[in-house]
């Protein structure tokens, strides 16, 4: 991928055009969320919008809130079913409910179906984060951890739905309960939990999987929202 030229010459649109490239996505491919490759370029996400920007005005990418920002130029396509601000649209009370419905299932599926490949990603996503230096870089491993167990489950569907979920993850109020919430003795615990849910998924116990990813997020979701279980009056 190569931008047109530039009259300003901007530092966001050189840096994120080599990264993408060093990504060798194709045409159509969605790239990584806001908040990951922030951190991967050591950009501001108000310097990587203003980069995406000018990429997007040059057609070298287009956006779709709700689904993502996606290589190429924006075709004539009609939009998929998802289509509403997601910042708007869904708040974090939701949001850790559709995941307490479906990630433990794919955590099960990924036991049954993941190849020892994505199961070596998956670990690799899961050291990253214990190396993580801060609660930026852990959440984007995080986030990425959670992701391959969903791709390992073979489901286009969810794989789908995972995009989405990232999407809202990336959100300005996702990341501000996640800072708020975030003590090293949560993340020490929450890693506690991985661990428990990647040793099932390699020995495939899909059950144990299943049920280690639903203690998980029962926890984040307590951490992140306090004990209420109803849903909040909108």
């Amino acid at each position: 991928m190569t931008a047109k030229t530039n009259p300003g010459g901007q530092l966001e649109v050189q840096l994120i055009t080599r990264h993408l490239s060093r990504l060798d996505l194709q045409k159509g491919s969605r790239l990584p969320a806001e908040r990951e490759l922030a951190n991967a370029l050591g950009l501001t996400r108000s310097k990587l919008r203003k980069g995406l920007g000018r990429l997007e005005a040059e057609g070298l990418i287009w956006r779709h809130v709700g689904k993502g920002t996606f290589i190429g130029p924006q075709t004539g396509a009609r939009p998929g079913p998802v289509d509403f601000d997601v910042e708007t649209s869904i708040n974090p009370h939701d949001l850790m409910e559709a995941r307490l419905i479906f990630e433990p299932r794919a955590a099960a599926l990924a036991a049954l179906r993941g190849t020892p490949a994505e199961f070596d990603a998956i670990s690799g996503d899961f050291e990253r984060s214990l190396a993580a230096k801060s609660v930026a870089e852990y959440e984007v491993w995080d986030a990425r951890f959670h992701r391959a167990i969903i791709c390992a489950a073979r489901n286009t569907l969810l794989s789908k739905i995972s995009e989405l979920i990232d999407s809202i993850r990336d959100e300005r109020l996702w990341g501000t309960l996640k800072q708020r919430s975030s003590t090293p003795e949560r993340r020490t615990h929450y890693s506690l939990q991985h661990r428990r849910i990647l040793a099932a998924l390699t020995e495939r116990r899909g059950a144990d999987a299943e049920e280690a990813m639903r203690a998980h997020l029962r926890d984040v979701q307590r951490d992140l929202l306090g004990d209420a279980t109803e849903s909040p009056v909108r």
